[in-house]
């Protein structure tokens, strides 16, 4: 899977680590993300856009659309923010 490498899984649970998927003392510390912000990374490094993966969302979870969309644009708005996306 390409996702630029950021995404790892350790002991179940999901951390973002930056573009180069490396920690260094003098880099970035982890981001421990929940099931849905690894799920909403996933499926943006699949290609989706932000209105594909609402509509995802909408499926797997109880969530309405438009709740979701603006969650998911919220999100990854901070997520390029902290460069994990």
């Amino acid at each position: 899977m390409k996702r630029r490498d950021f995404l790892k899984a350790a002991a179940g649970v999901a951390i973002a680590v930056g573009l180069t998927g490396k920690l260094t003392a003098a880099g970035r510390s982890p981001y421990v993300l929940n099931e849905t912000a690894s799920r909403i990374l996933e499926l943006k490094g699949k290609g989706l856009g932000a209105e594909d993966i609402a509509r995802t969302l909408t499926e797997e979870y109880e969530v309405e659309f438009a709740e979701a969309y603006r969650d998911v644009v919220s999100f990854l708005a901070e997520a390029r923010r902290l460069g994990i996306a």
